[in-house]
Order: C-alpha cells, then structure tokens, then sequence
C-alpha cells in the first residue's frame, strides 16, 4: 500500500481539524472585531470623558471666578453703604446735636413739643438711614444685637407720638394698650422692636381712611428671667386680598397696586420687619380679610433684669429731665483737660458746645490728625475725642501715632475715644485695633457723651458694679447645649474653671504689686472674657474695672480690692454649683 495514500480516516481528521481551525479563525476575528468595537467605544467615551474634564474646569474657573466677581461686588456695596452712612451721618450729627442743646434754652410748651418732634423725626430719619445698613448686616451675617433694659409702656408711648400726626391726617384714631402683666422694664433690642412697630403701625395707617388703629402689647408667657410678648398692630383698614397674604413679607411686594400712585413705598419695610424678628429668634405673621382690616403680629421673648439693675434703671428714669443727662461732674472732674479732634466745623461746634454743657472749660480743638498729634506732643490731655475720617491724617493713623509716642517716652497713656459717623461693625474693631479704648457713633447724644466721659476720664468716679452675681442668659444658653448622656457642658467648664483662676488671680496681683501694666491689662481681659464666657457677671465688672484701669496707665492698689475680687469669684463658684 502507498504509503503516501490516505486512509479514509485520516481524511476525515484532517477535514475535522481543518473545520476546527477556520471555526477558531472566525472565533478569533470576530473577537477582535469586538475588541476593536470595544477599543473604538472606550475611546469615545474617553474624548467624551476628556469633554467633560475640560468643560468642569472651564465650569470651575468660570465659578471662581465669578464667586471672586460676588465676594467684590458684596465688599463695594458694603463700602458704599460704609461711605453714604457717614456721609448722611455728618449733617445729622449737627441738627440732632443742637435740637438736644436747644431743647434746654426752650420756655414754652409748645416751643419745647416742637424741638421734640424735631428731635423724633430726625431719629427716625436716622432709623431709615440704618435701614439700608441692616439690609446690608443680615444678609452678610454681621448683624449685632444691642440689648438694653428699657421701659415697655415708654417704648409705645414714644412710638404713637412718632405716629399720630399721619394718623390725624388720615382721620384715624391711634391708640396704644399694655396689659398689666406686662413688666415695667425689660432688657432686649429696643431700637429694633420700636422700628418694627412704627412700620406695621405706620402700614396700617396708610391703608386706614377714618378708621382706628390699635397698638396691643400683651403677655404670653412668664418666668422668673424673661417675658413672651405679643405685639400687635390692628386696624380697620382695606385689608389684603387672601391670594397676596403669604406674600406680603417678600421683598419688593406690593399687595395694593391699584394704590400705588397714592401710596409710594419700595416694599422692602415689611420684609425688614420679617428679618429682624427671626434674627431675633422671634416669629411674625399676618391675618387680614378685605374690607374689614388686617391685624400684624410678632412675639419676643425678653429678659427680665435683675434688681439690681431694676433700681439702677428706675432711678435713671426718675433722674430724666430736661436733656436726659445723669448726675453732673465734679469740679476736679470738670477741670481736667480734653482734645477735641473734628475736621467738620459744624460737627466740632456741636461737640464743642455739648463738653461746655457738661461744665468742661480746658477743652482744646484740631481739624486733623497731624494737629492732634503736635498738640498730644505738647500736653497731656486726660481724653482725647477723635474723628475717625479727617482730611491731611485720619483719626486712626493720629492714635497709632499718639501710642508710639507715649509708648517710646514711656509718657501716661491718655485715653483716646473715637467719633465715627461709620455704622459698620469692622469699622469699630478698626478703631479699637488702632489703639483707641472706645467709639461714640454720631449723632451723639448728650447722654451717650457724658456716659463714655465718665467711663474713661481718669479722675471720674467708678462705675457702679452689678451685684448680679451670674447672667441667667448665659447659663441658660450653655444648659441648653448638654446632649443626653454625656457630661454637663456647665459642669465640665466650671470645673476648668476653678483649675485656671486662682493661679491667674494670684498672677494678676503680683503684676498689679508690681506695676507691670501690660501684663495686668493682658491677665485682666483673660479673666474677664472667661468669666463672661461662663455667666460671671459681679466677678467680670470688678475684673474688667482693673482692665481699664491699667489701658488708662494706672491701676488704684486699695486695701480691699483683692478681698473683694476673690470674695466675688467665690460667691460666683458657689451659685454655679448650686446650679448643677
């Protein structure tokens, strides 16, 4: 047999592996097919991917970009709202100021209801003017509360005289009502709840033709520290559309179109009201039906002062008349030396004449902060009141100026107060960080002058300390941030507390013994910022009187201030433990 012949077999493996191979083949080419399909998807989706990266980085820089366009938008409205408060300040500053001296020289009823409606309306203009900057302050998060016990039935009172000549105009009968468990005195933000109420009062009597308009106070709710009131504004106006109620505190909303000729607003005041009501952790809210009026409301809780300041307050207002002003000064007090800096003549007339007021006669002026400081070269002045804007040298660069100075002669550290038209937070904290020990905002008060005079001339009497031992607000507030199970947040800081503060007492009367005034002025703000911090309040005032003591480059070293500090400090201890 050939060996070259193939069997029958062997052709049909051949044929079979033949068969094998070419089906192997398509299953290779077809998965490269795929791998290629495959490869060619990937580097789509790559390219897309690539896209994408570089359309979110363009997105990126266009954000940043424009979160850096927003951040200086923001700074040059707030400037701006910085520059036209001044601005607009400065002529206030001179009728408020000569309405207040003018007000004394008066006979009249008449004469003096005239000088005081002058008085009101101006502060209202002046409210108005801080409108603009709350707007501003709210939505940036700077606003700051400026809590102060006032009197409710006085704060209405203050408002309907305010409101009663438009209401008159309109034919409209004001009223105001405080129900007796209202208390006399409380402490919370005056100057906002009185600008809330004359713009719900004041929108009431704009859509009110002959009618009535009723301003109600009332109780909701009473502790032994604060008090819920209700205020509220009714009237028996047009009332508001139902479709228009939920909107009426959106900014720029009108409900009365078909009254717009007649009625000019910008529809921001109610949505003012809305804002500082919840910054000050209150609520607001409105009923009306049409034709039948609409009643405006909004609830505070207000705290209860202690009676020590009761009585402080009480007397105060038992001392009020005339100009407002408390007890005068003595004559050594009177006798001191003062530099009065003002560049506008106007506003150095007015400040002038209210020292003179006050019974100052060494009172030397300069229009600039290069005078001020030749004349500080010259004499030591034992208060200087310095403008924060001036032409030539500003008021903050004569401070820092002035502290060098006596700082590199090792001269007596002259107490310096600044005179700023500027509303604006940061713009105080300039002031203080330039070297200045306190800011007056203008308009200035005859009241507010004499109070800060007081506090920082150094031959004037001492404030009088609190005998409030603790701050119920504050203890309240740290209570409240205790999580179940986990340990006291007042007990663990009043325990850190006690740790820290006998060495740092022990410290601060070696440096007082010493006469080592930076490190007393340093020890002093320690102690009482941690004070503060846990509701100290007796403690903190005879610490933060040391403080001011050792700014003004001297500290009194009296037989009993050590007793007396740490006899508070222990009482303070005490009434903290009581409390866990």
């Amino acid at each position: 047999m050939d060996p070259n012949m193939k069997t029958e077999d062997e052709r049909l493996e051949i044929t079979h592996y033949r068969q094998t191979i070419e089906k192997l083949s398509q299953q290779l080419i077809q998965a490269r097919q795929r791998e290629e399909q495959a490869l060619t998807q990937f580097s789509s989706l790559n390219n897309e991917l690539i896209t994408l990266q570089r359309q979110l980085s363009k997105t990126n820089v266009e954000l940043v970009r424009s979160k850096a366009e927003a951040e200086r938008a923001n700074e040059a409205k707030s400037m701006f709202l910085a520059t036209m408060s001044h601005e607009i300040r400065t002529p206030m500053n001179g009728i408020l100021g000569m309405a207040e001296l003018l007000a004394d020289t008066l006979q009249t009823e008449e004469q003096k209801q005239s000088i005081a409606i002058i008085e009101e309306s101006a502060s209202l203009l002046l409210t108005i003017i801080n409108d603009i900057l709350d707007l501003s302050k709210i939505e940036a998060g700077h606003m700051q509360p400026e809590p102060e016990t006032f009197e409710v039935r006085k704060l209405l009172n203050h408002s309907l005289r305010l409101l009663e000549p438009n209401a008159s105009r309109k034919r409209n009968k004001l009223r105001g009502t405080v129900d007796e468990s209202v208390g006399q005195f409380l402490t919370g933000d005056a100057g906002r709840i009185r600008q809330i109420l004359i713009n719900l009062a004041g929108n009431a009597i704009k859509f009110t033709d002959g009618g009535e308009v009723h301003i109600r106070i009332r109780l909701l709710q009473s502790s032994a520290t604060f008090q819920t009131l209700r205020f509220e504004v009714t009237d028996t106006g047009v009332g508001i559309p139902e479709e228009h109620v939920n909107r009426v505190f959106e900014p720029f909303y009108q409900a009365h179109t078909q009254r717009e000729d007649a009625q000019k607003s910008t529809g921001l005041g109610l949505s003012i009201c809305k804002r500082l009501v919840e910054w000050m952790e209150g609520r607001i809210d409105v009923t009306s039906k049409v034709g039948t009026g609409s009643s405006f409301w909004f609830e505070l809780q207000l705290a209860i002062p202690s009676e020590a300041e009761y009585r402080q307050e009480a007397a105060a207002a038992l001392q009020t008349t005339g100009s407002g002003i408390g007890p005068a000064f003595t004559d050594e007090e009177r006798s001191q030396p003062l530099l009065l800096v003002e560049d506008n003549a106007i506003n150095r007339q007015v400040a002038l004449l209210q020292l003179q007021k006050l019974g100052f006669v060494h009172i030397d002026t300069a229009s600039n902060g290069e005078e001020a400081l030749e004349a500080r070269s010259r004499k030591d002045y034992s208060l200087v009141l310095m403008d924060s804007q001036m032409p030539v040298m500003d008021g903050l660069q004569a401070t820092q100026l002035i502290r060098e100075w006596e700082n590199a002669r090792r001269h007596p550290r002259s107490a310096i107060v600044a005179l700023t038209a500027s509303a604006m937070q940061s713009d105080r904290l300039r002031c203080l960080e330039a070297g200045m020990d306190d800011f007056l905002t203008k308009p200035i008060q005859l009241s507010k002058l004499q109070s800060v005079i007081r506090r920082w001339l150094p031959a004037g009497p001492p404030e009088p300390v609190s005998e409030h031992v603790l701050i119920p607000e504050v203890i309240q507030e740290l209570n409240g941030l205790d999580e179940p199970g986990s340990p006291g947040v007042l007990a663990m800081l009043l325990g850190m507390y006690q740790e820290q503060t006998p060495s740092k007492l022990n410290q601060l009367e070696e440096k007082m013994r010493a006469g080592d005034l930076t490190a007393v002025q340093y020890i002093a703000h320690d102690l009482k910022s941690t004070s503060l911090s846990l509701g100290i309040d007796q403690f903190s005032k005879l610490i933060e009187s040391i403080e001011n003591q050792a700014k003004n480059g001297t500290v009194h070293l009296s037989g009993t201030i050590f007793k007396e500090l740490w006899q508070a400090y222990d009482k303070a201890c005490r009434e903290l433990k009581a409390l866990l």
